[in-house]
């Protein structure tokens, strides 16, 4: 065995099945001459043991991950095409709009421009 120390994350590693068979190997044995650590990993097993029977995980295979399928991604395709010519149809109609009324927002009204130029010079 070696003489490192077993740290707590050691001891949490242990419990959650996360450590190398080494490791396991070296936390079996310091917890075989420490008691107190040994009740609070078997209170931690405890612990895992009822949070999975209250959160029961889905069985997930990782070689074959569930992805989305081929329809289900052309019906997001679809809708995206859909909602870009929406949204190009709906700036063209605004430009339109703006270009065959003659406004803009770079040209201010004349008419308040002479009303201020009056009230300024002409009255005072």
């Amino acid at each position: 065995m070696s003489d490192l120390p077993v740290l707590e994350a050691d001891l949490h590693l242990y419990v959650d099945n996360g450590c190398s068979p080494e490791l396991g190997a070296r936390v079996e044995a310091y917890l075989a001459t420490h008691p107190e650590a040994a009740e609070r990993v078997a209170n931690w097993k405890t612990q895992n043991a009822a949070l999975r029977d209250m959160f029961p995980m889905p069985h997930i295979n990782p070689a074959h991950p569930t992805l989305p399928s081929a329809g289900e991604k052309e019906k997001s395709a679809t809708l995206l095409r859909y909602l870009t010519f929406l949204l190009v149809f709906l700036l063209g109609v605004t430009l339109t709009i703006i270009v065959s009324t003659g406004f803009s927002i770079f040209r201010p009204d004349m008419s308040s421009i002479r009303a201020l130029i009056y009230s300024i010079f002409l009255r005072g």
